[in-house]
């Protein structure tokens, strides 16, 4: 499933995840570290991560906290992979750069 809640707590389309009990599981992934207080109270139904570039390197970033990170190989694999689709996006025009402004 995949989509996202309106405002009233209703499903719009679908979500990426599970309904049991009508509890809503599922994954959060953010440019910025969940903050630790959502985490707290979504422990039990939301797996909380985020995402920062120079991760796709596959190496650890000496970066103060939060965003500190460990090395992780998987994501260079994700980024070859990734780069890979997106080349070819962009070869066939079906993504465009935005214009650039100087």
């Amino acid at each position: 499933m995949s989509g996202r809640l309106n405002f009233e707590g209703e499903i719009e389309g679908e979500i990426e995840g599970e309904i049991d009990n009508n509890t809503i599981y599922g994954r959060y992934t953010a440019l910025v570290p969940f903050p630790a207080f959502l985490a707290e109270t979504r422990k039990h139904t939301v797996a909380a991560g985020w995402v920062l570039g120079p991760t796709l390197l596959g190496k650890p970033l000496g970066w103060p906290e939060p965003f500190a990170r460990a090395g992780d190989p998987k994501d260079r694999e994700f980024a070859r992979w990734w780069f890979a689709i997106a080349q070819r996006l962009l070869d066939e025009g079906t993504l465009r750069m935005h214009p650039l402004r100087i």
